[in-house]
């Protein structure tokens, strides 16, 4: 799998702890789409940080919430690092149409999302939806 130079300089990783998905929540703003909810903030130079929230309310079965988490760490890894803006937390709440929905219409929504919160990259190195 071969990543474009622009591709591999930004640091994709994953926040954890519960203080840092409060902090977004908090101080951040949010974008609702039917897929999913996006909360984003910024973050002092961390780079690309992302949350994923799925609950049992949502799906019971503990297979079906890793499926979401796949589907959304998928379209997450091919979305976020082209497109949005570097130094932000971003948090996606699951919503019940995540798991049924194609996965191009789940990246689409992504790209959307980031649009509609005035985070895409300038120099985005592939015009996307």
């Amino acid at each position: 799998m071969a990543t474009s130079p622009q591709e591999s300089s930004i640091k994709l990783s994953s926040i954890k702890k519960r203080a840092d998905f409060l902090h977004v929540q908090k101080m951040g703003r949010k974008w609702i789409a039917k897929a999913f909810i996006v909360q984003v903030c910024e973050n002092d130079g961390l780079g690309q940080r992302f949350g994923l929230v799925v609950t049992k309310k949502l799906h019971k079965l503990a297979v079906d919430r890793n499926r979401v988490k796949r589907r959304l760490r998928a379209a997450i890894a091919e979305i976020l690092p082209n497109c949005a803006a570097n130094n932000y937390d971003y948090v996606f709440i699951a919503r019940s149409d995540t798991i049924s929905m194609p996965f191009e219409t789940l990246k689409k929504e992504m790209v959307w999302c980031v649009k509609r919160l005035d985070l895409m990259r300038e120099d985005n190195p592939q015009n996307v939806g």
